[in-house]
């Protein structure tokens, strides 16, 4: 049973409904009206108000007012509203609502269309709002084959597993937006095929980013390109089994927190864990959320969870967290919000009950609240420091074969005593930085070029040596080496 049919059983009569999906919510209602076998109507400003399934409106109802006037004479039925929303600054209208909506019990609800929390204070104590959820996976399945059922000539070349990730793919849209994908899929050459799999993927995304609130990705990196981190590795190794069904009923993990000198992988590691897991990134970046209009910062972080949530198996990544954390001076600066957001953001943490595995990143931990990482927010804290002499090695040799450089002429362990203190960016700079010497003159990398950018490299651990420090010694009582 869908939520809002428990509404409507419980005897709400007056529901706000947020959602864009006016065509999908009508259908909703009609075949809640079929189960419960109550009449079912709907109005526009256009129209007026029509019976379901009748031929033409009740006369001169276009006027929201006297639409509602008809519906408080008839003894029961759903009364879905499309235009309401427009109309409720009027107090007649207001008024009228709180008439129909007097009886404790009655065999009538007035449903209305809305894209906004902001209400008439009048209509608090007797109106229900409601956000209908984007389609389930089940939903979109039925939604594909209706739309298939629709264009016999295409051509179906998927197997069931594709036909799988096709679904997967869909999951996060609305019922319009995935349509529209499957539509732009198969309109060419009429097929449906693994080719279209990207073209719908790509869709997606664009789909997603359109309100600039997060980025949707699908990685392609792994784990065979970052270089050491031992333990981080094992860890999620042990863990990918709870991100399905499993045999042990495991629970999927909440997620985990990375903490870590800039410049040593932790954003690589995000993208390579969503690509061992074989799911999508949502990389979030809690800035985007804030508006100067009151109450819309707030409204965004409830999108991005809703479409997360959505997504979900996914992973999200928050990317160098401690530059959103509240502290006293955003306090006085924003009335609050930051600390707002930040309680919210930590109360999904707590209680989500979708398999989003949350990936945080942090180069600071002295601007990270307590409460952020204390037991039970994450499943593990890692530090990730800066790389071994044999770490340095592998990570060397996995940017010098990316750039297809034969490894056989480079002594990267020779490299890697050299650069004691570099970090894995500084590593890859380095080997760019060196092809660029060798570019211009057509030559060939060698230790010796690599050598000479060695001397004009400061790294940070050079540079910052006290803060490295310091964060090392934190780690030692708070963390497990990644």
């Amino acid at each position: 049973m869908e939520d809002i049919e428990v509404l409507i059983s419980s005897h709400s009569t007056l529901i706000a409904v947020e959602t864009v999906e006016e065509e999908r919510l009508e259908q909703l209602i009609k075949q809640i009206a079929w189960r419960l076998n109550l009449p079912c109507y709907t109005w526009d400003v256009n129209t007026g108000l029509i019976v379901m399934g009748g031929n033409s409106p009740i006369y001169k109802t276009q006027d929201a007012l006297v639409a509602l006037g008809n519906v408080a004479t008839i003894k029961s039925g759903l009364f879905l509203f499309k235009d309401l929303q427009h109309c409720l600054e009027d107090p007649k209208i207001i008024r009228k609502l709180k008439e129909i909506a007097k009886p404790l019990i009655s065999e009538k609800t007035i449903i209305f269309v809305s894209n906004t929390e902001d209400y008439p204070e009048e209509l608090q104590d007797t109106l229900v709002t409601y956000k209908m959820p984007l389609p389930t996976e089940e939903q979109l399945r039925e939604i594909l084959n209706r739309f298939l059922k629709t264009m016999p000539q295409v051509r179906i070349s998927l197997s069931d597993t594709e036909m799988n990730s096709l679904i997967n793919n869909l999951k996060g849209l609305t019922a319009i937006e995935a349509k529209r994908a499957i539509n732009e899929a198969v309109i060419l050459d009429k097929s449906l095929d693994k080719e279209d799999l990207k073209t719908v993927a790509d869709l997606k995304k664009k789909f997603i980013e359109k309100e600039q609130l997060v980025e949707y990705t699908s990685p392609e990196e792994n784990f065979n390109i970052v270089g050491g981190l031992p333990n981080l590795k094992k860890w999620m190794a042990q863990r990918k089994v709870a991100f399905g069904k499993n045999q042990y009923n495991l629970p999927a993990p909440k997620g985990i927190l990375l903490i870590g000198i800039p410049g040593c992988g932790k954003t690589l590691c995000a993208r390579a864990i969503a690509n061992e897991l074989n799911l999508g990134l949502i990389k979030f970046n809690p800035a985007n959320l804030y508006s100067k209009f009151i109450g819309e910062s707030e409204e965004n972080f409830q999108k991005v969870i809703k479409l997360t949530e959505s997504l979900a198996p996914i992973v999200m990544l928050i990317d160098e967290v401690e530059k959103v954390m509240p502290n006293s001076s955003s306090s006085d600066s924003d009335g609050g919000l930051s600390k707002r957001l930040f309680g919210t953001f930590l109360g999904w943490m707590q209680d989500k009950k979708e398999s989003v595995f949350v990936v945080a990143t942090s180069n600071d931990i002295q601007s990270l609240p307590p409460e952020f990482s204390r037991q039970g927010r994450f499943d593990e804290v890692f530090f990730v420091d800066l790389p071994t002499r044999e770490e340095r090695r592998d990570i060397l040799n996995i940017h010098l074969k990316r750039r297809n450089i034969n490894i056989e002429v480079i002594d990267t362990n020779e490299i890697a005593d050299l650069t004691e203190g570099f970090s894995g960016s500084e590593l890859e700079q380095l080997i760019l930085s060196s092809m660029y010497s060798v570019a211009s003159t057509s030559g060939n990398i060698s230790n010796e070029i690599i050598k000479e950018e060695i001397k004009k490299t400061m790294p940070l651990s050079k540079r910052s040596p006290e803060e490295i420090e310091s964060l090392r010694l934190w780690a030692k009582t708070h963390c497990i080496e990644a």
